[in-house]
């Protein structure tokens, strides 16, 4: 016979007791209703599914960054290949013109015997030297020269002040003299007034 609150015509209150009874379970002393049980086992693997899902959703799209990383690493080497390769070309060339401008070059000094070149350049060398040397001695003989001109300016002035001065001189010497002379006929005048006979 089935339990009470099982059967049709048992009370409600009974069969909801029943049901109560029936949807609990014990779990480390605890009494835990079997419903909310199932619904936190539910969450616990829908939790971890959509967790799993989520990190490989995350690896794939790391994943799919590296590989267009790589690739695109892959197509700038190939690019840089090119233009190593054409640098390469483009250098070649450059050094074989520079190989002929240089080869020109010797053949050229060759060809005008610099070699000659250098006894001329050293007696050049020489003439310069010898150049410099009288143009420091006319810088000397020049310095000497200026100097010579403010010696002569200065003679001039003292010259010209000597001239002014003997020409002072003769002046006082003129107005001496005369009143020398004046003084001799005051002298005379006198000495004939005095002695008027004789």
């Amino acid at each position: 016979m089935p339990e009470a609150g099982r059967r049709k015509d048992d009370a409600m209150e009974d069969r909801l007791d029943a049901v109560a009874e029936a949807t609990e379970m014990e779990l480390f002393g605890f009494s835990i209703p079997i419903k909310n049980a199932i619904l936190g086992a539910a969450f616990t693997l829908v939790t971890g599914a959509a967790g799993t899902i989520w990190a490989a959703a995350d690896f794939m799209n790391r994943l799919s960054a590296q590989e267009e990383a790589v690739a695109e690493a892959a197509d700038a080497s190939e690019d840089l290949g090119i233009e190593f390769r054409a640098l390469k070309e483009m250098t070649a060339k450059d050094i074989a013109e520079f190989s002929t401008r240089v080869s020109n070059v010797e053949k050229e000094l060759r060809d005008n015997n610099v070699a000659g070149l250098q006894g001329k350049l050293a007696e050049l060398g020489t003439n310069l030297q010898s150049i410099m040397q009288q143009q420091q001695q006319m810088l000397a003989v020049k310095e000497r020269i200026v100097e010579l001109e403010k010696t002569i300016a200065e003679m001039r002035a003292v010259t010209n002040k000597a001239e002014f001065a003997t020409g002072q001189v003769n002046e006082l010497k003129a107005k001496v003299e005369r009143a020398q002379k004046e003084v001799e006929d005051l002298w005379q005048a006198m000495d004939y007034l005095s002695n008027p006979m004789g």
